[in-house]
């Protein structure tokens, strides 16, 4: 086997390993959409049956435990989609580029991906505002309802809510940073 040939060869794994990381990174995506839509699903389960919520709880205590679970589960999914699967596909990608440089007779196709994804603020950009706003929803709908069932009515149940979406905001828009700033 010649030279050539070899890095032909390469280059073929390497495409496969990014089509596979790609397809997994889709099924994180599918499996963080299904978690939302069980999640409004639990949530309106709960507040339809409100007479089969056992005693010590009520329907506004099972939303908050739904929501923060709902927001805990797609945080986990995007953690592993972006520490896991994006790095790996990173890693993969880059070697791929470097073969590439190399071998002037190979197309530079990666290159010019790579610019173009740096054109628009690359991958990590696109799975926070995938995920973000998933997590933000989840979030304020639990806070929502804590503060349905332990706050008294009045101006600090209306506080309460805007306060802690700031607070989750802020979190989330940190954590986009960071990942952002990991990937460079």
């Amino acid at each position: 086997m010649d030279e050539n040939e070899r890095v032909c060869r390469m280059l073929e794994e390497c495409g496969r390993y990014e089509r596979h990381l790609s397809q997994v990174q889709a099924d994180y995506r599918k499996l963080a959409s299904s978690w939302m839509i069980a999640f409004f699903a639990g949530l309106g389960y709960v507040f339809t049956n409100k007479k089969e919520v056992p005693p010590p709880l009520n329907e506004w205590w099972l939303g908050a435990l739904l929501g923060s679970a709902g927001a805990c589960g797609i945080l986990m999914l995007w953690r592993l989609d972006m520490l896991l699967c994006q790095r790996l596909a990173n890693a993969i990608f880059k070697d791929a580029m470097a073969l590439e440089s190399k071998h002037p007779w190979i197309p530079p196709i990666r290159a010019s991906m790579n610019y173009a994804v740096k054109e628009t603020r690359g991958a990590a950009a696109k799975a926070a505002w995938f995920y973000g706003p998933q997590i933000f929803l989840c979030s304020v709908t639990s806070v929502f309802c804590l503060s349905q069932s332990i706050m008294s009515p009045g101006f600090w149940r209306l506080a309460f809510v805007p306060t802690f979406s700031a607070v989750a905001a802020s979190l989330l828009f940190w954590m986009y940073r960071r990942t952002r700033l990991q990937r460079g």
